[in-house]
C-alpha cells in the first residue's frame, strides 16, 4: 500500500497499514467509547473496573465496547473505506 501525504510518498508495511486502520477506526468512535475500549483492551481492566474508573455502569461499558467492535467489524467490511480513502489523500 502506498499513500501520499503532502507530496511525500511512503510504502507502508502490512503492520503500518494495520496500525493506520486501527487509528482511523478509533477516530470514528466517541471519546467515551475510545476510553472504555482502550482501558479494557490495552490495560486488561474488567468491564466492572472500567465502569468504576469512568464513573459509569458495567452495562454502559459493555455497550461502548460492543459499539467499538461493531465499528471495527464494519471497517473491515469496507463500510468506512470511503472516509478512510478521503482522509489519506
Amino acid at each position: 500500500m502506498e499513500i501520499a501525504i503532502r507530496k511525500h510518498r511512503r510504502n507502508l508495511s502490512y503492520e503500518d497499514a494495520a496500525t493506520l486502520a486501527e487509528f482511523w477506526v478509533l477516530a470514528l468512535c466517541t471519546e467515551k467509547q475510545r476510553e472504555r475500549f482502550l482501558l479494557h483492551a490495552l490495560y486488561d481492566f474488567s468491564y466492572k473496573e472500567v465502569g468504576r474508573i469512568c464513573g459509569c455502569s458495567k452495562g454502559a461499558v459493555e455497550k461502548s465496547i460492543k459499539s467499538v467492535k461493531k465499528i471495527f467489524k464494519n471497517f473491515g467490511k469496507g463500510v468506512y473505506v470511503r472516509h478512510f480513502k478521503m482522509a489519506i489523500r
